[in-house]
């Protein structure tokens, strides 16, 4: 009993003992005489130890040391090459190449609280003028960043020379795919793990990848090649899914603002071109820009087929039914206006130089933004986020088929007797011999 209470009585560096704190701790709660001395009990003690603490009791812990021959040293090496490509000039241009705005597009979005670090922004801005150079992009632009559970990823959307393209054909499917340069391929996506690393393009999307997509919920791991494990089951890999997320976030969060474009006339699909009035574009006060009905889509909506327009119609189809009679889902053209309630809107000064930005932030798909400077006329679009849309109802996996029950019982059937199964070819032997038989004797008169 002297043994454990002398262990008990053992004082640490600051000179308190555990036997000394409980004392303290009991004769606290007695004093105070709370209603609920249990429930207290840790409360009461934390501040008994709290009286006890010092500055000088609180140890620095020590610094790691840097791996200069691990992966961090990799990092550095790869940095310092993109860093020391050129940068690109204001209205640098080669050919028919032109270098994105990147940092400016960022800045107006750091005014609303969103965006990257600086650090980070400046080395995607250095990496996109350096894939545009390599791929010959005719345009670029930095799509945004979807998050992953090991890595994430950047995504770059670009488009190449009328006289060129890029990335493979897609396979064929239920429902024809896009061709390359319309509806959800209109444009390559290019997608990296880390800006001074290479960029890897991103396959065309197909609608049955599409319409696969929007029944299922996994969270990216950052490797292309991973499989999609999910029911129903996904036609391809997480780089194939990556691309019909991408597919689905461009057709419902990329905006512009009302009067700015037109719809090419006589054009199929449905082609956006800028306004070419005498007048010119007339930006919208800052005031109706706060309004749901001054900005409008950009891009086509994603039909149920995963298309964004219907196949060609066959002959004996019309514009309405199919051929089964069931009524075609209609097509929902470019420069629609946003609905109210999947947005909202906010006004924010641009770092106080006086300008004003207006930002309209995606309800439906968290992290989708499109910021417009009224002064300037530019309007810029980016998104940051896990690739999903919010669910009005909590997510419940799709049960699979039901398992058929046991056919019923059948009975053996008879075999047919040799003559029975003979008799049709024997009567058309018969038949057939009988014709040459009246022919000849027809020859021979």
């Amino acid at each position: 009993m002297l043994a454990a209470k002398a262990y008990l009585q053992e004082p640490n560096a600051d000179g308190v003992s555990l036997y000394g704190h409980l004392t303290e701790v009991l004769a606290n709660v007695l004093e105070n005489g709370a209603a609920d001395a249990l429930g207290s009990l840790e409360a009461v003690s934390m501040r008994a130890k709290d009286v006890h603490f010092t500055a000088d009791s609180a140890k620095a812990l020590p610094m790691p040391t840097p791996d200069l021959k691990g992966s961090g040293n990799a990092w550095h090496a790869t940095s310092n090459v993109l860093l020391q490509t050129t940068a690109p000039q204001d209205g640098e241009e080669a050919g028919d190449l032109s270098n994105p705005n990147l940092l400016d597009d960022m800045m107006c979005f750091a005014s609303a609280g969103m965006g990257l670090p600086a650090e980070e922004v400046y080395r995607v801005y250095m990496s996109l003028h350096k894939l545009q150079k390599q791929k010959e992009l005719a345009t670029i632009r930095f799509f945004g960043k979807v998050l992953g559970t090991h890595a994430d990823y950047f995504i770059a959307e670009a488009q190449y020379p009328a006289t060129e393209e890029g990335g493979d054909d897609p396979p064929p499917g239920a429902v024809p795919v896009e061709e390359k340069g319309s509806g959800c391929n209109a444009l390559c996506y290019f997608a990296c793990n880390d800006p001074a690393g290479d960029w890897t393009e991103l396959p065309p999307v197909t609608p049955d990848q599409l319409v696969a997509s929007s029944s299922i919920r996994k969270f990216f791991t950052g490797d292309l090649a991973a499989p999609v494990r999910a029911y129903p089951p996904f036609p391809g890999t997480e780089k194939e899914y990556l691309r019909a997320q991408i597919a689905r976030v461009v057709a419902a969060t990329i905006l512009c603002p009302q009067g700015k474009y037109t719809i090419e006339e006589e054009s199929a699909p449905p082609k956006v071109v800028p306004l070419e009035s005498e007048e010119g574009y007339q930006p919208v006060p800052t005031s109706a820009m706060l309004k749901a009905s001054s900005w409008l889509h950009y891009n086509m909506a994603i039909l149920s087929i995963g298309r964004c327009t219907h196949p060609p119609k066959e002959e004996e189809e019309d514009d309405i039914t199919k051929n089964d009679g069931s009524i075609l889902e209609p097509e929902v053209p470019p420069l629609t206006p946003i609905e109210f309630d999947d947005w909202s809107t906010q006004a924010n000064d641009h770092w106080g130089s006086g300008s004003v930005v207006v930002v309209a932030r995606s309800l439906k798909w968290p992290g989708a933004a499109c910021a417009m400077v009224m002064e300037e006329d530019k309007c810029a679009n980016f998104y940051v986020g896990f690739g999903h849309d919010v669910m009005p109802e909590a997510f419940i996996v799709q049960p699979p088929p039901v398992i058929k029950s046991e056919p019923d019982d059948v009975s053996e059937q008879i075999d047919t007797a040799l003559g029975e199964e003979n008799a049709p070819i024997l009567a058309l032997a018969k038949t057939a011999l009988a014709e040459v038989v009246l022919a000849a004797e027809d020859a021979e008169e």
